[in-house]
């Protein structure tokens, strides 16, 4: 509530909130804007008796590696640092929009973690009780926010997180028939889609699009939903949570 009046000098940047973190995301056509829009955050934090705390405030800019054009980046705005990559709410997202450092810095403490297991069986804990552990514990930190990460990987993030639970299995601390990574990761995008879908009051609801007129005159068949497909642009936005599950099963 307190921040309900903060919003973005330019019309085209979108400004994101959670908690006491803001994120501010400026379009390319729009990149002169960086300067005024910080600007403007710290008028709003001196209105506030608030402070904006730029060695707090970080820069990243997000370029389509696949898009064969040459980029002249613009200099860091004075005294915010530039960085290769962001943690949002637990995720780390890089500048070319991939998530391999995600992954890395999501196995390196699993390893640790299992090292702690290892301790624990060590003293006499069984194996089914070590499952379990390792349901909750390890798991569950892989398929953190996996809805919506998880169609930006590439096939070496995949493998590398296969690996890791292929070398748990063979140790014991997880069930053989265990579901693949990726089957549990599309579990979760069909769990996540179905209560987005039927619930109207659903904070992500308002980013699916309109009703699609075709589905008031006729149905062939049963649909996952009633909603219009959008059109396809890039890869980036055919990777988003919503559009690629508005597609799943859709032919």
């Amino acid at each position: 509530m307190n921040a309900a009046d903060l919003k973005p000098l330019n019309s085209e940047n979108v400004i994101c909130k959670f908690a006491d973190y803001t994120y501010i995301i400026i379009v390319d056509s729009a990149i002169n804007t960086r300067t005024h829009e910080l600007d403007n955050f710290e008028t709003w934090a001196q209105k506030n008796n608030l402070k904006l705390n730029r060695t707090k405030t970080i820069e990243l800019v997000c370029v389509d590696i696949r898009r064969k054009r040459q980029l002249s980046l613009l200099p860091p705005v004075p005294g915010i640092t530039r960085v290769a990559f962001l943690m949002i709410l637990g995720v780390a997202i890089s500048n070319h929009l991939t998530v391999s450092e995600h992954i890395q810095h999501t196995i390196s403490p699993c390893a640790q973690t299992l090292d702690a297991i290892k301790i624990t069986r060590a003293h006499g804990m069984i194996d089914t009780v070590l499952q379990q552990v390792y349901r909750s514990v390890i798991l569950s930190k892989l398929q953190y926010a996996s809805c919506a990460w998880w169609d930006f990987t590439k096939a070496s993030d995949r493998h590398q997180i296969d690996n890791f639970i292929r070398q748990s299995v063979k140790s014991g601390f997880c069930p053989a028939d265990l579901q693949s990574i990726g089957g549990l990761c599309e579990t979760a995008d069909e769990k996540l889609f179905n209560q987005v879908v039927y619930n109207p009051l659903h904070v992500v609801h308002q980013l699916l699009p309109r009703q699609s007129t075709a589905s008031q005159n006729y149905n062939p068949r049963p649909r996952k939903h009633d909603k219009e497909l959008p059109e396809k642009t890039t890869h980036l936005t055919d990777s988003n949570f919503i559009n690629r599950l508005l597609f799943s099963d859709s032919y």
